[in-house]
């Protein structure tokens, strides 16, 4: 599991790339998700994740190393998208079934 900081507000999170409990804040761009790997334990040390929470907490800058940050943002853009199946397809998909199941018994009750 993760534990991030979230790169807004400065409150923990779990996983770099989820949704801020605090503000809500998602990083979405290339950019804004290396600054959330940085800010990770997979980067830095929970003691550092908790002094640089303070930080933006306090409304103090960050700063965050230019070479890991354009490294990690190259990386990531040349990944290709994940694509993930789309619920409302398989909803509808599975209210036609449902209803057809529900004639085909129909007709076979003799309703």
């Amino acid at each position: 599991m993760t534990v991030a900081v979230c790169i807004r507000c400065g409150a923990r999170k779990i996983g770099a790339f989820t949704s801020c409990p605090g503000c809500g804040f998602a990083p979405v761009e290339g950019g804004d998700q290396a600054k959330s790997l940085v800010l990770s334990d997979h980067h830095l040390p929970e003691d550092q994740l908790d002094e640089i929470a303070a930080r933006i907490q306090g409304g103090l800058p960050v700063t965050y190393p230019e070479d890991t940050v354009q490294q990690l943002t190259e990386e990531l853009e040349a990944m290709p998208p994940v694509r993930m199946p789309c619920l409302l397809e398989l909803g509808c998909v599975g209210s036609i079934a449902g209803v057809l199941a529900l004639v085909a018994w129909a007709a076979i009750r003799g309703c």
